[in-house]
């Protein structure tokens, strides 16, 4: 379990970056050379053209975008630019579509929204990774992703939990619940499930395979900010038979059972 939630951590060094939305709107030219920047940058991930996307990258964060591991996305499309906050540093919020690779996702495509902070160097937007700023993950605040390095030495990830860390319930298990465990449900109609995510960072739950014949629910996949609730529709449809309904939880790999009770309507 603990390799699990790791290798969720570790799966792209950009999906470390805080996807926070732009404070403040970009002038029109300062914005229309940003966009084209990010999207060169987002579609070099797209073609798997990692040595192109380095090209944009700015000098002292090099090491570091070296040093991560490269996903390759499906497509990706820039949605807002501004500036981070009072920082002349500009802002890019994106949403890739990508193929998780962690045990019990592998093959499963889902749409993931990337936050990536960039710097003006000799008058042209780079990708920036601030090195003392903190990041975000299911776990809580990780602390700096990029440590100080001296001279010739490479920038390496650090501060992610131990294994014991990890598998320690008040950390990251057990932060997603459900409201309740069995649904019943007349033919014809829906019932709700609410799920919850108690955990310092986002969390997702998904619909482990397809639904039962005669089950439908809807969302299949929804994803959750700290302390952030969803709700799963689950209908009956005709010929519809009782079942469970499992639901994964991302990144930690848990599974929660839902018994659905299909009852038929009155004669």
């Amino acid at each position: 379990m603990a390799r699990i939630v790791i290798l969720a951590l570790l799966a792209t060094g950009l999906h470390a970056q805080n996807g926070v939305k732009p404070a403040e709107k970009l002038p029109a030219k300062a914005e229309q050379a940003l966009r084209a920047r990010a999207e060169q940058f987002y579609q070099d991930f797209v073609k798997g053209q990692f040595g192109d996307a380095e090209s944009l990258v700015a000098p002292e964060t090099k090491d570091y975008f070296i040093s991560i591991r490269k996903e390759r996305y499906i497509s990706c499309e820039v949605k807002e630019i501004g500036y981070a906050g009072k920082s002349k540093l500009g802002e890019v919020r994106a949403e890739c579509l990508r193929t998780i690779v962690v045990m019990g996702f592998v093959g499963r495509q889902v749409n993931s929204s990337i936050g990536s902070t960039w710097k003006l160097v000799h008058g042209k937007w780079c990708w920036y990774v601030d090195p003392d700023a903190p990041r975000m993950t299911p776990f809580g605040n990780m602390g700096t992703i990029v440590p100080r390095t001296g001279a010739g030495q490479t920038a390496t990830a650090g501060a992610f939990p131990t294994q014991a860390d990890v598998t320690n319930a008040a950390v990251a298990l057990n932060k997603v619940s459900a409201d309740k465990r069995s649904l019943a449900v007349k033919v014809g109609e829906a019932g709700v499930v609410a799920f919850s995510n108690a955990a310092l960072g986002t969390m997702s739950i998904s619909l482990d395979g397809d639904p039962p014949e005669g089950i439908e629910a809807t969302p299949t996949h929804a994803d959750m900010p700290a302390n952030g609730k969803a709700t799963v529709s689950v209908k009956a449809l005709e010929g519809a038979k009782s079942a469970v309904l499992k639901f994964r939880v991302f990144p930690t790999g848990e599974s929660i059972a839902i018994r659905v009770d299909i009852q038929q309507p009155a004669p």
